[in-house]
C-alpha cells in the first residue's frame, strides 16, 4: 500500500485493484498507509497529513483509544451570534468544560478581539484545560494541525503563575499581544514598568512593547524615562534580549522625537542582522519624517506606494548594506529623507556590513518611489504635482494617504491663485481617498448653499447632486456632474461608504459631458479608458432586480459564473482576466451590492436570476461556479442550490465564524438571517455537487474547511477534490497555487470535475464506518494535502490529486 502511494497511483490505473486486501483491519493499517509521502509532498511519516513545514511546537499524538467515529458524531457547538464574545466564551465553559468547547474556543486565538475579549478567551481556555483530563486536552490540541498545542500546554499552571502571565502576553501576532498585555497585567494588578526589578525580563519587554504601541508619537518625558529604565534593567538581566531591547529603543526614540538616536539604533540592528524585529511602518515613519514633531501637527508626506509595491522597497532587513542605502537615496529627491539615509549609511559603514549583502529593492517599486518623492519635492517647492503624476495618479500606484496628500496640496496651490473651481475639483478628488470633518467643512464653504450635505453615505447626497447638475450655475453643474460620475464609477464619494454600487451606464454620459472642459478632461479621459467602460459596460445586463455581466460565446456549451468577493462586492471581479479565456463557456459575473454575503433577499434575487438565465438553459453538468472568500461562499451555496460544479478557494462556510475574524464587517455578518451557513444545505445537496475546494493554512480558512468536512463525511455519494496549501494569506490563493496561468488551471479543474462523476466506482471495498471517519479526521488535521475523494453507496475511495494544474 505504501509503495502504491509513493508511486502516485492515478484514479483509474489498474493498480488500484490492490485495495482489494483492505478490510476491517484497515483501522490499524491506515496510519502507515497515509504516512507515505506522495510525489506532491502532501503526506509525511506522522499520524497527520502535513506538508514539509511543521507547525511550531507540533501537536501530541492522538490517544490510541480515541474513536474517530464518536468524534464524527459529536454535534459542533455554535459560533457566537449577536453576542458579546466575552459572554460567549464564558457560556461555552459554564455549559460544561468539554473537548467540544475547547475545540470551539481555540481558533478564536487568531480572531480579531480587543484586550478584554482576549482576556475572557484565555480565562475560558484555562478553565477547560484545568477541568479536562490531559488526554482530552491533547485531543483538542491536535486540531488544525496542532498549531495551538504549544499555547495550551502552560495552561496547567496556576492562573496567577508569573510564567503563565508572561506566556499569555507573548501569544498571537503583534496586535494580539499589545492589546492583551495591558488588560492582563491590570487584571493581575501588575505594573512591570513601574517596578521592573520585581519581574522577569520577558514580561517587562512585553509591557514596554504594549505601551509603545499605544502611544507612537509625543511621549511625555516621564514615560520616556520609565521605559528606558525598564529596558536598561532587561539589558542587564538577559544579554540574549539585546535585539529586542534595541528594537524597542528604536520605537522609544521615535516616540521621544529623538531622530539622531533612532538612526544610530537602527544602524546597530541592521549590522546585527536583527532588523526583522522592527515594524516596517515605523521605519518608514522614521524615513519620511512622519514619526517626528508634535502629535497634533500634520505629518510629513507619506512614502506609501500601493500595497503590492510597498513591500518591494520597504524591507528594513535588506538595508544593512551601504550600497542598498545608496540605491534608496538615489531614488529620492527631497533632502530630508536623503539625509536620513546618508546618516544611516555612515553608521552602517562604521559598524561594518553583514557578511551576506542584502538584496536590492525591486526596480518597479523604486521607479514609483522616485516618482512619488519627486512629486513631493515639487509640492515643497511651491508647485502642483497633479500634472506630473496624471498617468499614475491611482490606487494601483500609490496608497490612499499619498493620493490624498497630493490632491490636497493641489487644492492649496489653486486656492493661492484664486482658481476656485480648480480648488474645488482638487478637494473632491482628495475626498475620494481620505475624508474627515476638516475636509468636509472646507468643501462645504466652497459649494453653493443648495449643495447637498456631505457625509459617508452618498445616498443622502445623490438627489442633491442631481438637482444641482440640472439647475445650478455652469461651474456648479460641472462640480455636480463630476460628483455623480465619480459616484457611479467608484461606487462611493469618499472611503468607507456603508453601501457601494457601480453603474457604468450612468457614468459614461457624465464623463463624456466633462470632456469639453480642460479642467476635467484628464479625469474624464482616464475614466472612459478604464475597463469599467471599455469592457464591462457593453456586457452589462439586469434581471430579477440584479445587475450582472454576460459574455456570450458562440458555440459554447456551458457557463462559468464568477461571484464577487467582499473587496469587489459593488462591482465585478476577474472580468479582464477571464474575458479572453474559457472559450467553451459563456461567462457570467454576479456581485453583491448588499454586502451581506449573498444572504436573505440578496440570495433570493440572485437565485431567481440564475434560475431564469442559467438553470433554464444549461444542464447542471455544464455550469461551474467560481471564486473565493465571499465569492467562494456564494459559488458554493448556489452550486448546492442547483447541483452545479463549484471551484472555491478559502470560502466562508459559516458567517458567524467569519464574524470573529472581521470586526469591521461583523454587523453585516450577524445581520444575515437566512443562508448564513453552508451547513444548512442538506446532505443530499452536497452529494450532487462536483466540488474543488482549495484551502490555505490561516486558522479561519482551516476552520471553515472543517465545517465542510463535517458535512462531507455524512455523504453516501461524493465527488470532491480537496487541496490544502501551507499558505497563511486568505486572499488571492488561486493565483499563488497555479502552476501556470490561472485560466489554464481553471480549465483543468473544470475538466476534472466533469470527469469525476462519470467514473465508475473504483475497485476494492473502500472505506466505511470508523475507517472512513478516520480518513476525514486525518484530512482535517493535515496542514497540506491534495486528494480526490469518491464516495459511492457510503464507501469512500481516495487517491492523490494530480490533474488540477496546481503546485
Amino acid at each position: 500500500m505504501r509503495a502504491l502511494l509513493a508511486e502516485g497511483i492515478h484514479a483509474r490505473q489498474p493498480t488500484l485493484a490492490a485495495l482489494d486486501g483492505l478490510d476491517r483491519a484497515l483501522a490499524a493499517a491506515l496510519q502507515p498507509v497515509l504516512g507515505a509521502k506522495s510525489a506532491h509532498g502532501c503526506l509525511d511519516e506522522s499520524s497527520r497529513w502535513q506538508g514539509d513545514t511543521q507547525p511550531s511546537g507540533g501537536a501530541p499524538e492522538l490517544p490510541h483509544d480515541t474513536s474517530p467515529q464518536s468524534r464524527a458524531d459529536e454535534a459542533p457547538l455554535p459560533f457566537a451570534h449577536r453576542e458579546a464574545y466575552a459572554d460567549y466564551f464564558s457560556r461555552l465553559v459554564h455549559s460544561g468544560p468539554s473537548v467540544a468547547a475547547l475545540r470551539r474556543l481555540l481558533p478564536h486565538l487568531d480572531a480579531a478581539l480587543d484586550g478584554a475579549e482576549r482576556l475572557a478567551l484565555w480565562q475560558a481556555l484555562w478553565s477547560c484545560v484545568q477541568a479536562l483530563p490531559q488526554g482530552e486536552v491533547e485531543r483538542a490540541a491536535s486540531c488544525l494541525d496542532g498549531r495551538y498545542a504549544q499555547a495550551l500546554h502552560p495552561l496547567r499552571h496556576d492562573w496567577t503563575d508569573p510564567a503563565l502571565v508572561e506566556h499569555l502576553c507573548g501569544q498571537g501576532d503583534f496586535e494580539a499581544q499589545t492589546t492583551l498585555t495591558p488588560v492582563l497585567l491590570s487584571h493581575h494588578g501588575l505594573d512591570p514598568l513601574a517596578a521592573p526589578t520585581g519581574h522577569g525580563a520577558g514580561l517587562v519587554l512585553r509591557a514596554a512593547r504594549a505601551e509603545l504601541a499605544q502611544c507612537p508619537r509625543g511621549l511625555e518625558p516621564s514615560r520616556v524615562v520609565r521605559l528606558e529604565r525598564s529596558l536598561a534593567h532587561v539589558e542587564g538581566l538577559d544579554s540574549s534580549a539585546m535585539p529586542e531591547v534595541l528594537a524597542l529603543r528604536f520605537e522609544l526614540a521615535l516616540a521621544a522625537d529623538a531622530e539622531v538616536a533612532a538612526t544610530g539604533i537602527l544602524a546597530r540592528l541592521l549590522q546585527a542582522g536583527e532588523a526583522r524585529r522592527l515594524r516596517a511602518d515605523r521605519v518608514r515613519a522614521w524615513l519620511d519624517g512622519s514619526a517626528f514633531g508634535a502629535a497634533d501637527e500634520p505629518g510629513c508626506p507619506p512614502l506609501l506606494l500601493a500595497p503590492g509595491l510597498q513591500a518591494g522597497w520597504l524591507q528594513p532587513a535588506r538595508w544593512g548594506s551601504v550600497a542598498v542605502l545608496q540605491v534608496l537615496q538615489q531614488a529620492l529627491s527631497r533632502e530630508a529623507p536623503r539625509q536620513r539615509l546618508q546618516a544611516l549609511a555612515r553608521h552602517v559603514a562604521v559598524l561594518g556590513e553583514p557578511v551576506v549583502p542584502p538584496a536590492s529593492p525591486a526596480p518597479q517599486a523604486l521607479q514609483f518611489l522616485t516618482i512619488l518623492d519627486k512629486a513631493y519635492a515639487l509640492i515643497e517647492g511651491g508647485g502642483d504635482a497633479v500634472p506630473l503624476l496624471r498617468d499614475v495618479l491611482h490606487r494601483q500606484a500609490f496608497a490612499s494617504p499619498a493620493l490624498a496628500w497630493i490632491w490636497r496640496a493641489s487644492a492649496n496651490w489653486h486656492a493661492a491663485r484664486g482658481d476656485a473651481e480648480s480648488e474645488l475639483l482638487a478637494l473632491t478628488q482628495t475626498r475620494r481617498y481620505a475624508a474627515d470633518d476638516a475636509l468636509r467643512t472646507r468643501l462645504r464653504r466652497r459649494l453653493p448653499a443648495k449643495a447637498p450635505k456631505l457625509g459617508r453615505d452618498w445616498r443622502e447626497e445623490e438627489a442633491g447632486w442631481r438637482a444641482l447638475a440640472q439647475r445650478g450655475k455652469a461651474a456648479e453643474q460641472r462640480t455636480a456632474v463630476l460628483q455623480l460620475a465619480t459616484l457611479y464609477t467608484d461606487g462611493q464619494l469618499e472611503p468607507g461608504a456603508p453601501y457601494r454600487r457601480q453603474q457604468a451606464d450612468l457614468a459614461q454620459p457624465l464623463w463624456r459631458a466633462l470632456l469639453a472642459d480642460a479642467r476635467y478632461a484628464p479625469l474624464a479621459q482616464a475614466a472612459l479608458a478604464e475597463p469599467l467602460q471599455t469592457l464591462l459596460r457593453p456586457a452589462w445586463q439586469q434581471g430579477q432586480g440584479e445587475d450582472f455581466l454576460w459574455f456570450e460565446r458562440p458555440g459554447a456549451r456551458g457557463v462559468f459564473i464568477v461571484f464577487s468577493c467582499m473587496a469587489t462586492y459593488f462591482g465585478f471581479t476577474e472580468v479582464a482576466a477571464l474575458q479572453g479565456a474559457l472559450k467553451d463557456r459563456h461567462l457570467m459575473f454576479v456581485r453583491c451590492p448588499d454586502r451581506n454575503w449573498y444572504s436573505d433577499a440578496s440570495f433570493e434575487r440572485v437565485q431567481a436570476l440564475l434560475s431564469e438565465r442559467v438553470a433554464s438553459r444549461f444542464a447542471p453538468a455544464d455550469v461551474c461556479c467560481w471564486y473565493g472568500s465571499m465569492g467562494g461562499h456564494a459559488a458554493l451555496k448556489f452550486a448546492l442550490t442547483f447541483g452545479w460544479q463549484a471551484i472555491v478557494f478559502n470560502p466562508q462556510t459559516d458567517l458567524d465564524l467569519w464574524a470573529a475574524f472581521r470586526p469591521k464587517e461583523r454587523a453585516e455578518l450577524w445581520e444575515a438571517d437566512r443562508h448564513a451557513s453552508l451547513d444548512a444545505w442538506p446532505v443530499e445537496a452536497w452529494e450532487q455537487v462536483p466540488l474543488y475546494y482549495a484551502c490555505g493554512a490561516w486558522s479561519a480558512d482551516r476552520e471553515a474547511l472543517s465545517i465542510v468536512l463535517h458535512r462531507l463525511r455524512q455523504c453516501r455519494r461524493l465527488d470532491v477534490v480537496i487541496e490544502k496549501f501551507d499558505d497563511l494569506n486568505h486572499a488571492g490563493l488561486m493565483n499563488r497555487i497555479c502552476t501556470g496561468a490561472p485560466t489554464l488551471t481553471l480549465e483543468r479543474i473544470c475538466q476534472r470535475l466533469r470527469e469525476l462523476p462519470q467514473l465508475p466506482p473504483a475497485e476494492g471495498p473502500g472505506l466505511v464506518g470508523a475507517d472512513a471517519q478516520q480518513f476525514w479526521e486525518q484530512l482535517d488535521a493535515a496542514r497540506a494535502a491534495k486528494v480526490e475523494v469518491q464516495v459511492r453507496d457510503g464507501r469512500l475511495r481516495w487517491w492523490p490529486s494530480r490533474d488540477c494544474a496546481t503546485r
